[in-house]
């Protein structure tokens, strides 16, 4: 009856099968499309079977003619209105309103086509529309509840939400309901008639959250503050703003402790989870750098901490497998082993940055350490990456110079601290080590500068002399020690 239906059919298959790979494509419709084009192949096939036979049935060529338009009123609110009219952020409502309009002019064409009477049918059933509309109540609140939302505009695409037991991002909001994705994963469809009834909370991109965690009163409340607002802030956290900074606050006394809470602003609904355990792992590492212990049961603090005895001994292995302490007799070892500090770091953390001041070095003995340089104002770039056994910022420790580069933990790393207090009244006793210690620095520092540079060996050895003698003047002046190696 319409010999141009196959090739239109055709064409509005053809365009669906392009927008379905698309990123935006309501894929929902393309395949509403889909099953209409499959009831007009059925009904154009019927149509042919019944022609062959010797019958005329015109109701299968106006069906197929109206499921070619259903599938045409489909394709085309997903080329206009997703596509054409984008610029002009129509809400959805227009689009769910143009198809349950499109739908009903075609239903109401199909049958005028074959012959019914739609007058008389609409002035005879106002008893049924009653009946359908009360059956129907549950379902046409929804309706107006979904133009409602819609029109006010007070849940949109992407928004987080919370309405009873349900927490998640909005994905669609339908005439019908609204689909909401947990952080589960799980796709709830919530009524639009519930969430015009109930109270719904909008979730903030950036939320506050208070952290809670326990310390004795035998720390002060202001060292307790300051490691954990350090920690916080000086480096990134995954989740958590930076600006509002975070702060520490005294929450309450109690009888045995202090209660604190760690103030942070969480960026990523949904991973709350994550930012939270990211946030106590740095105030578990802070507290034990500080020496506070994360636990107020004894017993438990007496097996987890390690012997004094077993750290002195840590601590005077690692001396004497530094180069620029070579020289130091035992008890040297064994006094500077007492005044070194054990330290942890998360992953992530800074152990020095960049253009610091500062006077110590680290000796590593668990972890790896990424060791950053900036320069010129180009991008950092890591130019090594430190182990177990190794050490950093020894220049630091001897002269007090700005720290050359950062050092970050890439994973969890333990070390051990020694600062220039720690080294002070030695290095007055036995002044002549500077000497030493400013032959071994040089020599490890020519030897990366020779490599990058290529220098040849006499240039090579010049350089490294006149570094040395200069360093040599800038460890005596920093501890205090004459040019004829006697202390001031």
């Amino acid at each position: 009856m319409y010999p141009a239906l196959p090739w239109i059919a055709l064409a509005i298959f053809v365009v669906s099968a392009v927008l379905w790979p698309r990123p935006k494509a309501d894929r929902a419709r393309i395949r509403a499309a889909w099953l209409f084009l499959a009831m007009w192949a059925v009904a154009w096939g019927s149509e042919h079977v019944a022609r062959m036979l010797g019958q005329n049935i015109t109701a299968f060529g106006e069906f197929g003619r109206a499921m070619v338009e259903l599938a045409i009123l489909n394709v085309g609110t997903i080329l206009i209105f997703d596509y054409a009219l984008e610029v002009l952020k129509l809400p959805r409502l227009v689009t769910e309103v143009a198809l349950v309009a499109g739908f009903l002019s075609v239903i109401f064409r199909m049958m005028t086509r074959l012959g019914s009477d739609l007058t008389s049918l609409v002035a005879t059933s106002a008893v049924a529309t009653a009946v359908v509309g009360f059956a129907l109540q549950d379902m046409l609140g929804n309706v107006v509840g979904g133009a409602v939302l819609e029109l006010e505009g007070g849940v949109k695409l992407g928004d987080w939400i919370r309405v009873a037991d349900v927490y998640g991002c909005v994905q669609r909001v339908r005439l019908r309901h609204t689909e909401v994705l947990t952080g589960d994963g799980d796709t709830v469809y919530i009524p639009n008639s519930v969430l015009t009834r109930n109270a719904v909370t909008k979730i903030k991109r950036l939320r506050r959250n208070f952290i809670t965690f326990l310390a004795p009163y035998s720390h002060s409340s202001h060292d307790v503050q300051r490691a954990i607002e350090m920690a916080l802030t000086d480096s990134p956290l995954f989740g958590v703003a930076m600006d509002p900074r975070p702060k520490c606050i005294v929450q309450d006394f109690a009888q045995t402790h202090v209660k604190y809470s760690a103030v942070v602003w969480l960026t990523e609904p949904g991973q709350e989870s994550s930012a939270i355990s990211g946030v106590l792992v740095r105030i578990y590492y802070a507290l034990s750098r500080t020496g506070i212990p994360v636990s107020e049961i004894p017993q438990i603090v007496e097996i987890s901490r390690r012997h004094k005895v077993d750290e002195q001994g840590e601590a005077m292995g690692v001396l004497k497998n530094t180069p620029i302490f070579r020289l130091l007799e035992e008890g040297d070892i064994e006094e500077l082993a007492g005044r070194m500090k054990r330290l942890q770091y998360a992953p992530g953390e800074y152990l020095i940055r960049q253009g610091e001041v500062g006077n110590s070095m680290f000796f590593l003995t668990a972890g790896q350490t990424s060791i950053v340089l900036q320069s010129d104002g180009k991008i950092a770039e890591q130019v090594a990456t430190l182990g177990p056994g190794e050490f950093l910022g020894e220049a630091c420790l001897l002269t007090g110079e700005p720290r050359s580069a950062s050092a970050i933990a890439l994973s969890a790393v333990e070390c051990y601290m020694l600062d220039k207090m720690g080294l002070q009244d030695l290095m007055k006793r036995r002044p002549e080590i500077a000497e030493d210690m400013a032959v071994i620095i040089t020599h490890r520092s020519m030897e990366l500068t020779a490599i990058r540079e290529r220098l040849d060996q006499e240039t090579a050895r010049r350089r490294r002399d006149e570094n040395q003698v200069q360093l040599l003047s800038r460890i005596r002046r920093f501890f205090g020690i004459d040019n004829r190696g006697n202390p001031q």
